[in-house]
């Protein structure tokens, strides 16, 4: 395998811990009313989300295939977004803490060989 993709498998394999990790730290912050740290993270989970899709897609096109629920993200997202937009922050930290962690803690990581 080639360096380049290895090393990306790896990045992908330890981002998914962050993600987990991450989405913790946002659930406690939205409950202990810490706002805007939370959305500041949120912000950093939804691009690190969409560097998930885009590496696992890039990967598996590559035959380096990692199953990846990404309709589910993307309605993690949406509920995320209309939670934001109502300023309804428990719902948000609810869907993180039930919904947001369990998935991404399920998720399957690239067997490097």
């Amino acid at each position: 395998m080639e360096n380049i993709v290895v090393e990306t498998m790896i990045n992908y394999n330890e981002y998914l811990e962050k993600l987990v990790v991450g989405s913790k730290n946002i659930y406690t912050e939205l409950r202990n009313s810490e706002v805007n740290k939370a959305v500041t993270q949120i912000v950093d989970f939804s691009e690190g989300v969409n560097w998930m899709i885009s590496v696992n897609e890039k990967l598996g096109n590559l035959g380096h295939v990692n199953e990846l629920n990404i309709d589910q993200i993307i309605e993690f997202l949406n509920e995320i977004n209309n939670g934001l937009e109502v300023k309804d922050y428990l719902l948000v930290a609810d869907i993180f803490e039930h919904e947001v962690v369990p998935f991404f803690e399920s998720c399957s990581t690239y067997n490097i060989q």
